[in-house]
């Protein structure tokens, strides 16, 4: 059945925005947790999350192919202390030109992507 319920909101003045999350609070439907690991967010290892954030860093900074045939391996995460860790991840490509683009003029683009992945 299609729900027909009106709402006049405005998020610029924040007019009606708790009402309509209350109406969508208030239809949901309860159900278990998809996803029942700890974290209770993602079923991804550390690993490949690290991997995931350098390769939407790569897609942000470098040309469209070369996210899609770089291989990105997260070799260490290692604990420095309790607000630090040092993570190594290794980008592999085809050829010295793609490394280049990746690297950059003067490694800025490179840094670009570390920068962005954290």
């Amino acid at each position: 059945e299609l729900d027909t319920t009106v709402f006049m909101i405005s998020a610029l003045k924040n007019d009606g925005v708790l009402d309509i999350k209350n109406y969508l609070l208030s239809i949901a439907p309860f159900r278990p947790w998809i996803i029942e690991n700890a974290s209770g967010v993602t079923d991804l290892s550390v690993e490949d999350r690290v991997e995931q954030m350098v390769l939407e860093s790569l897609l942000e900074h470098t040309h469209e192919e070369i996210p899609y045939i770089a291989d990105i391996t997260c070799k260490t995460i290692t604990k420095l202390d309790e607000n630090k860790m040092r993570i190594d991840v290794e980008i592999s490509v085809d050829s010295a030109s793609q490394q280049r683009i990746i690297v950059g003029q003067q490694g800025r683009t490179l840094v670009k992507i570390r920068q962005d992945a954290v």
